[in-house]
């Protein structure tokens, strides 16, 4: 077989049913055959999760990891290509992937595309680190795109120090609270994509999107927002495409009602949902429920009601346990009867999207997207 069928055969190995990627089947893979190696690594590196050093330990995959990337040779620098996706510890301690080994390892991944970072008693970068990984970035990159800071400290300025780095970061998902204040100066960056874990006062949003107001896109909302929040985003409004939120309350609909052009709405958290008013633009309305919730008898009826006034819809998406809902049957004619699409996965309200900016909703979590992811 030619080696690109073997990758578009391995790439639907790729992810699991829960939209994890499936690495021990892929390391099977590449023990298979020599013309299955290429394509299985490929695939491997694409997201390479590294949670700790393990600088003791024989056994130890950043270790590994590092070795293969040795870009003193053909094979590592191809490897080190391959990166895509970097899910790293930061920090001072040995059993963590110190500042220094963090910048090495970004020198031999040029083509990285998403940066999850996770600082562990770590408060800031020092000035000699900042000045190693803004030459990199105006030299041989990478050149990040989408920055998701994890567990950041409340006053921390890492991830101002981050945004300073990479002004090339589209996708923005903010995982925890954020008081520090930001720079004096604009940021250099304009956002595709806003995601708020926890809500940040007014002055830090703004900051922000303070260069996004002809660009973002995308927002998802995982805390009920306050009004200040609601009136700085709202004037975003016209050119949000797509919205996502966990709770569903008066201000959020306040917010969804200043989306005029909304092509997607997902609803995180179904049993928030009372009255669901939309766009009639809605192409795609998506809807689950966290496993930590319980389901209410009637959670569908909201859905139910809204369908018939979105004309432009075509996709409905739930939950894995779409059929448990009392009202499927009521959804499924529904949905036939309007020529709509209705489908589930099993993907966790947690497990983030690919940050891709799409042709048409949704997103998701696919092989398909990685065309996008560079």
């Amino acid at each position: 077989l030619p080696p690109e069928l073997i990758f578009e055969i391995l790439s639907c190995l790729y992810y699991k049913s829960d939209g994890r990627v499936d690495f021990p089947t892929l390391a099977a893979c590449t023990l298979v055959h020599s013309l299955w190696t290429t394509a299985a690594q490929k695939l491997m590196f694409h997201n390479v999760p590294l949670p700790d050093d393990c600088s003791g330990s024989d056994n130890c995959k950043s270790r590994a990891f590092r070795e293969a990337l040795d870009p003193s040779t053909e094979r590592g620098r191809r490897l080190g290509g391959y990166v895509r996706r970097l899910d790293i510890w930061v920090g001072p301690s040995p059993e963590w992937h110190t500042p220094a080994v963090f910048v090495t390892i970004l020198r031999d991944c040029p083509n990285l595309y998403e940066l999850n970072f996770t600082p562990v008693g770590m408060y800031a970068f020092e000035e000699t680190v900042l000045a190693q990984l803004m030459e990199l970035c105006q030299s041989t990159g990478p050149h990040v795109r989408a920055l998701r800071p994890i567990g950041v400290g409340v006053q921390s300025p890492i991830i101002y120090q981050l945004l300073a780095v990479w002004p090339s970061v589209k996708f923005l998902h903010l995982s925890s609270e954020l008081i520090a204040s930001p720079p004096d100066e604009p940021p250099g960056f304009s956002l595709y994509e806003l995601t708020l874990s926890r809500n940040v006062p007014q002055e830090i949003t703004t900051w922000f999107l303070t260069r996004s107001e002809a660009s973002l896109q995308i927002l998802t909302l995982r805390e009920l927002p306050g009004p200040d929040l609601v009136n700085t985003l709202s004037r975003h409004g016209p050119r949000i495409r797509s919205i996502r939120f966990f709770d569903y309350g008066k201000r959020t609909a306040a917010l969804v009602r200043a989306c005029s052009n909304l092509q997607e709405v997902v609803l995180y958290k179904l049993a928030s949902v009372r009255d669901l008013d939309l766009p009639p633009s809605v192409e795609h309305l998506s809807f689950r429920t966290p496993f930590w919730e319980k389901t209410p008898k009637h959670a569908l009826r909201p859905i139910l009601e809204v369908i018939p006034t979105l004309p432009a819809l075509w996709l409905v998406t739930g939950d894995q346990d779409i059929r448990g809902y009392e009202e499927w049957p009521l959804l499924q004619h529904m949905c036939e009867e309007r020529g709509v699409t209705l489908a589930s996965d099993g993907l966790s309200a947690l497990l983030p999207e690919d940050p891709i900016l799409p042709d048409k909703f949704p997103r998701g979590r696919s092989v398909s997207n990685f065309r996008y992811i560079n």
